[in-house]
């Protein structure tokens, strides 16, 4: 049995589209957990700069 050029073609195109589909989804999935993530250190920072004691003392003048 052989198989036509235009099925082979066909399915080409059709792996080629299914891939470029996983690529977007996985690189989207991907961004979202990078700004997640940098947002949970941005938390983690701002908790540990107030968290830190004002070991300069008190500013007279101002």
């Amino acid at each position: 049995m052989t198989i036509s050029k235009w099925i082979i073609a066909l399915m080409c195109a059709g792996s080629a589209l299914a891939g470029y589909m996983v690529t977007v989804v996985v690189q989207s999935n991907s961004e979202c957990t990078a700004m997640a993530e940098q947002q949970r250190h941005q938390r983690d920072a701002d908790a540990s700069f107030e968290a830190r004691p004002n070991t300069r003392g008190g500013v007279r003048g101002y």
